[in-house]
C-alpha cells in the first residue's frame, strides 16, 4: 500500500494525469506488482501452515473495541512524542463505557491531530511529503488494533511502532525544516537547525541507552514491567516466575498471591504458585494449587506432571502414576515425564514397566544421563531375560 501510495503521489508517469483516474491508477499500480505477488505468496503460505492469516485469543465485543481503540490510538501516539516510560507492558485496560478521560479526551486529541496533518497536508509543496508521511504513521499500526488478536488487556506493545516511527519521523524532518530558522549561518552552514539535530540526537542517544539497561535480565525487565504497570496480573506473573528461576521463591509466592487477587482465574497463575511451594516441600499447598490449575485448564501437561510429583512426595503413588500418565498422553515428548514415571514403578517395585519409562525417556533424550543411570540400576535387578 505505501509502495501504492508512492507512486500515486510522485510516478513521472502520472504527472498531468489527474483528470484521467483510470490511467493514474493503472500507472500507480504497475510498480507494486512484484509486491502484490510476494504478499500473495506470504498470504498463501500462512494459510496453508498456521491455518488463517490470525486466530483470536480474547473475544473482545466490537462495541468494546470501539470504544477502547481512542485510547490504544492515542497510547501509542503518546508513545512516539515522548518514548518514556519504555516497558514490556502498560496499564491499557479495555474501555466499556464512553468516560471522559479514556474516550471522550483521546477521541478529541486524536480528532486535533488528524485536522493538524490534514489542514498541513494541503500547504504548497509539501503536500505529498506530509501525506505520504501520515500514510507511512498510520498503515503499519492498522492490523495490530484488532485487539482479539492478543491476550487479554495487552493492547499496546511499542514493538508495534517500528514502522510507524518512520512516517513520525518523515513528518517531524518536515515540521523540523518549516519552522527551525536556517539563519544564522556559519560558514555557510545554518547554525539553528544542526545544533538543533545534535541536541536531538544526544538526548535521543541517551534516552535509548538508559532505557536499555532494562532489557539486561528478565528479573530487571519484568521489574520495570510491574513499576509501569503495577495493576497489571501479566507483569507480577513474569517477574514472578523469573524470580523463581532465580531461586527467589519466597518473593515469588509473594507475586503470584498479589496477582491471584486481582485475576483469580488464571490457570498458569495457580500452576505456578504450585510449582513455587512444591519446590519449598509444602506439598499441600501444592497440591490444592495444581488441582485449581487442572480445574480451570485440563488441557496442558505441566500441571498434570507436578502434581504428579506432589502426590508422589506425598506417598500416593498410584494417583502419582495415574496423573504423570495422563501428561503423557498430552505431551508425549515432555521433559523428564518418562524418567518420573519409571521412578515411580521402580518404587513400587514394578521393574520391568519402569525399565520400558526409562528407555522411552532416552529415546526422547539420548543425552539424558539420569534415564541412563536409572537403566544401570533396575537392568542389575531383573534377570537377563526379562530386560
Amino acid at each position: 500500500m505505501l509502495v501504492f501510495i508512492y507512486e500515486w503521489l510522485w510516478n513521472p508517469g502520472v504527472a498531468g494525469v489527474a483528470a484521467r483516474p483510470f490511467e493514474r491508477l493503472r500507472s500507480s499500480l504497475e510498480p507494486t506488482l512484484l509486491f502484490l505477488a510476494a504478499t500473495a505468496a506470504y498470504v498463501a503460505v500462512r494459510m496453508a501452515v498456521v491455518k488463517g492469516l490470525a486466530h483470536i485469543m480474547t473475544p473482545v465485543p466490537i462495541a468494546v473495541m470501539f470504544l477502547t481503540l481512542p485510547s490504544v490510538l492515542w497510547a501509542y501516539l503518546k508513545l512516539l512524542i515522548w518514548p518514556y516510560p519504555l516497558s514490556i507492558y502498560y496499564e491499557t485496560w479495555y474501555v466499556e463505557q464512553p468516560r471522559v478521560l479514556d474516550f471522550l479526551l483521546p477521541s478529541m486529541g486524536l480528532a486535533g491531530a488528524a485536522l493538524l496533518l490534514g489542514v498541513w497536508s494541503r500547504q504548497g509543496g509539501e503536500a505529498k511529503a506530509v501525506t505520504f508521511g501520515a500514510a507511512w504513521l498510520v498503515l503499519p499500526i492498522l492490523p495490530v488494533l484488532d485487539m482479539q488478536l492478543f491476550p487479554a488487556g495487552e493492547t499496546v506493545h511499542d514493538r508495534y511502532l517500528y514502522f510507524s516511527s518512520i512516517g513520525f519521523a518523515i513528518l517531524i524532518s518536515l515540521a523540523w525544516r518549516k519552522f527551525i530558522p536556517r539563519r544564522p549561518r556559519l560558514r555557510g552552514q545554518p547554525v539553528l537547525p544542526i545544533a538543533s539535530v545534535l541536541l536531538l540526537t544526544i538526548v535521543l542517544a541517551s534516552a535509548t541507552a538508559f532505557q536499555s539497561v532494562y532489557w539486561a535480565n528478565e528479573l530487571v525487565l519484568y521489574s520495570r514491567a510491574v513499576a509501569v504497570a503495577p495493576n497489571k496480573a501479566v507483569a507480577k506473573d513474569n517477574l514472578a516466575a523469573a524470580a523463581l528461576e532465580q531461586g527467589m521463591t519466597d518473593a515469588a509466592i509473594r507475586l503470584f498471591r498479589e496477582s491471584l487477587r486481582e485475576k483469580p482465574n488464571i490457570w498458569f497463575t495457580w500452576y505456578d504458585l504450585g510449582y513455587s511451594y512444591y519446590k519449598l516441600g509444602r506439598f499441600v499447598e501444592a497440591d490444592r494449587c495444581l488441582s485449581r490449575s487442572l480445574e480451570l485448564n485440563d488441557a496442558e501437561p505441566d500441571p498434570y506432571f507436578v502434581l504428579g510429583l506432589t502426590r508422589f512426595r506425598m506417598g500416593q503413588p498410584d494417583a502419582a502414576a495415574a496423573l504423570i500418565r495422563r501428561a503423557i498422553q498430552i505431551q508425549p515428548r515432555g521433559l523428564r515425564y518418562h524418567l518420573a514415571l519409571g521412578i515411580i514403578y521402580k518404587s513400587k517395585g514394578e521393574f520391568a514397566r519402569s525399565l520400558e519409562e526409562f528407555r522411552a525417556e532416552l529415546a526422547n533424550e539420548p543425552e539424558q544421563e539420569d534415564a541412563k543411570k536409572q537403566i544401570s540400576e533396575v537392568n542389575s535387578k531383573l534377570t537377563p531375560a526379562a530386560r
